[in-house]
């Protein structure tokens, strides 16, 4: 299990309730998914890189429910960069779909993809 807190490239990363199981069968816990993360973070980036990223974020783990967040949210650390992008709601006619602007989080860096873990997000979603 990784330590609580973590520095990145000069970043420091801090990871709430490591212990906590996320894949119930195998109990593999917050802190396992952050260590995974940890490790493979520099071939991920490059992936991951520029690309808006949606977060599917899984609270009380895996057998949990899940949900999609696109708009960065508040407590996002100053050094993640975000981008505007529009948006059209899925599932409405054409002709009643409403656009809307979001700014997407960018993970431009391995810290970035460790901040990710930190708020549950256990798989990447980058257009």
């Amino acid at each position: 299990m990784p330590p609580e807190a973590v520095e990145v490239d000069g970043r420091t990363i801090r990871l709430s309730s490591p212990d906590r199981v996320l894949f119930p069968d195998d109990g593999i816990t917050k802190g396992d998914i952050f260590g995974y993360y940890r490790k493979v973070a520099p071939v991920l980036v490059p992936h991951l890189r520029d690309r808006p990223f949606t977060m599917k974020r899984w609270p009380h783990g895996i057998t949990g429910e899940a949900f999609f967040q696109k708009q960065a949210p508040k407590g996002l650390p100053a050094w993640i960069p975000t981008r505007t992008f529009r948006t059209w709601p899925r599932g409405q006619r054409a002709s009643e779909r409403q656009s809307r602007l979001v700014d997407f989080v960018l993970v431009n860096e391995p810290a970035a993809v460790l901040w990710t873990v930190q708020v549950n997000c256990v798989d990447m979603n980058a257009w």
